[in-house]
């Protein structure tokens, strides 16, 4: 589990940055979808509201 942010590895951590006409949910699934053919764990996926994110 990730107490701090010095427990991240950056490495390790993706982002996805669209548009607002992009579909967030078909994106993720893309995501969700790859990494697990390349047999890479992915967890914690979900849209965020950039604007509620920031206040």
């Amino acid at each position: 589990m990730i107490t701090t942010l010095a427990d991240i590895d950056p490495k390790r951590v993706a982002a996805i940055l669209y548009r607002s006409k992009q579909n967030a949910y078909g994106l993720l699934a893309d995501l969700g979808q790859e990494s697990h053919a390349a047999r890479r764990a992915c967890r914690g996926l979900r849209p965020a509201n950039q604007k509620s994110a920031t206040a």
